[in-house]
């Protein structure tokens, strides 16, 4: 696992963003496993930071996520889970950003 952070920036309306949040914690609610829940605690984190200091771009907003690449696939998967509730059509629109933002991404 590389601990090394990248810069990854996502472009989503503020819906998407609450959808995403959404998803990903119903997907990680049954993690029991001490590594999971570290993993979880690290996408909650970055999540929440990202929330905090996201500046608006046209219509949507961009949150920058401090992740490794590990925990940016993980947080990819969860919300890309379409078992989390989370309408077909908003899942794909923010898979395709979060994909896209991987393309993006920096190391610090």
């Amino acid at each position: 696992m590389s601990d090394t952070l990248l810069r990854f920036p996502v472009f989503l309306t503020e819906a998407d963003w609450k959808s995403a949040t959404a998803g990903f914690e119903k997907r990680v609610r049954r993690f029991r496993a001490a590594k999971r829940l570290e993993q979880v605690q690290r996408v909650r984190r970055a999540m929440t930071e990202a929330d905090g200091d996201r500046w608006p771009d046209g219509d949507e907003y961009k949150y920058v996520l401090y992740l490794s690449e590990d925990d940016y696939s993980f947080l990819c998967e969860a919300v890309g889970d379409r078992r989390n509730g989370v309408p077909r059509e908003t899942v794909e629109r923010i898979s395709t950003e979060l994909r896209m933002a991987a393309g993006d991404a920096t190391e610090l």
